[in-house]
């Protein structure tokens, strides 16, 4: 009897093995089996969203390739290039930030071109996205006196003027504009609103026009003084070269010329572009140090000047000599 005990306790025992063991396996089967779904289910989501940000990466980086290219264009100075790739650059639909970016410098681009008109166009289209910039408004008025186009001028200036008649680039143009009309007493009251610290060469320069076309030689000469001291460690050769000549101007305008021609500025004078208004000018302070030698020598290198007036003084000082 025990026997037959002992046999069914180890059949039943073998059998709760083989049940404990098929669960265990099911329990190994179905974590493999989750595993595997999970992992499957990671690589569809990933490959999906690769396959959505693939061609958003790929368009993306194919519209700084072009911008860099425009702007490489821009910088080696290819300005018809330059501008093909912007407007390529904007037919990708970028953000409006970029795309002021580029309607800036394709309004660069149409300036330097002289092509007004489009310059026009751009300053429009940058206003569109963002109405509030100043520099739009501003821009327009530079276009408007680059082209004499004095009536546009008068009625944007008072229409704008409460607004900005703080702005130091305003009071510049206004002072433009003003002188323009031959207003040089109201130019210059407004070239000197501008604070002296905050005053850019290109006002310096109308500021000493004014004065000489208002032939006050001694205020003239006390600004000259005035800037030189600021502008002394300037490296602006052309800005330098300019103040010598107007040295030389209100000294020779005023009646009252008693500096030398100095040999290191007479090489400061010939690097300004406008070398034949420099060089007339040069050879009017010979004239007056009796300079002779000097005359002759740079009279040699001003064969191609039909000015009938100059031409006139210079004969006249040799005939008299």
């Amino acid at each position: 009897m025990q026997s037959k005990k002992t046999k069914t306790n180890n059949k039943q025992t073998t059998e709760n093995k083989k049940k404990t063991l098929s669960t265990k396996t099911l329990k190994i089967i179905l974590s493999i089996t989750i595993t595997v779904f999970f992992f499957s289910v990671l690589g569809l989501t990933i490959v999906l969203i690769w396959q959505n940000y693939l061609p958003s990466l790929r368009k993306n980086n194919d519209n700084q390739t072009i911008l860099k290219l425009a702007d490489e264009h821009y910088q080696a100075g290819y300005l018809e290039n330059s501008a093909i790739a912007y407007q390529n650059y904007l037919n990708t639909n970028p953000s409006d930030r970029k795309k002021i970016q580029a309607y800036q410098k394709l309004f660069e681009i149409s300036v330097l071109n002289n092509k007004i008109d489009d310059a026009f166009v751009y300053l429009k289209e940058i206003n569109l996205i963002d109405p509030t910039r100043s520099d739009v408004y501003l821009n327009r008025l530079k276009l408007f006196l680059r082209e004499d186009m004095l009536a546009s001028v008068e009625g944007e200036l008072k229409q704008m003027e409460a607004k900005y008649k703080k702005s130091n680039e305003f009071q510049e143009i206004y002072g433009i504009y003003l002188m323009k009309q031959s207003n040089f007493s109201e130019a210059l009251k407004t070239f000197l609103n501008i604070p002296f610290r905050k005053r850019e060469i290109s006002v310096h320069q109308k500021i000493m026009q004014c004065y000489l076309k208002l032939e006050k030689w001694k205020e003239a000469d006390s600004y000259l003084t005035k800037i030189e001291k600021k502008t002394k460690q300037l490296d602006n050769t052309d800005f330098k070269a300019e103040l010598v000549l107007y040295d030389y101007l209100i000294q020779i305008l005023s009646g009252r010329f008693v500096k030398s021609v100095q040999p290191e500025n007479v090489v400061m004078v010939h690097t300004l572009q406008e070398k034949e208004i420099s060089s007339k000018i040069l050879a009017y302070s010979y004239l007056i140090t009796n300079d002779t030698k000097s005359l002759e020598k740079l009279l040699l290198q001003l064969e191609s000047i039909q000015d009938p007036q100059f031409l006139q003084s210079i004969a006249d000082y040799y005939y008299f000599q």
